[in-house]
């Protein structure tokens, strides 16, 4: 979890699987925020609100990354924050079995 504090305001950061669905549905690439900034941190930025702020407005995300310092420290602790529920599709379950006929 990522805390941002904004204008008296503190905001929990995270993303889920179906958030990290849904970003991927909508064209999202990780591999492509170096080429393609002006479109995938601002994607990355709003998603990341949606798990405990979905009222958030557009407008605010946008302000309140404007204000951050260390940006590119931001963006890679964004970027680790929704890789983590993609990792956790390939972690070996506590029993269920299954087998091929």
């Amino acid at each position: 979890m990522i805390k941002v504090k904004h204008n008296g305001h503190e905001y929990e950061l995270e993303f889920t699987r179906q958030i990290v669905a849904t970003l991927e549905a909508r064209n999202f690439n990780y591999e492509e925020i170096k080429t393609k900034p002006n479109l995938m941190v601002p994607m990355l930025a709003q998603a990341a609100f949606l798990k405990n702020h979905k009222k958030i407005s557009p407008g605010t995300v946008d302000a309140i990354y404007e204000s951050l310092s260390d940006k590119s420290g931001f963006i890679n602790a964004l970027l680790e924050e929704f890789l983590e529920p993609t990792v956790t599709l390939f972690e070996e379950g506590n029993g269920g079995t299954w087998e091929k006929n």
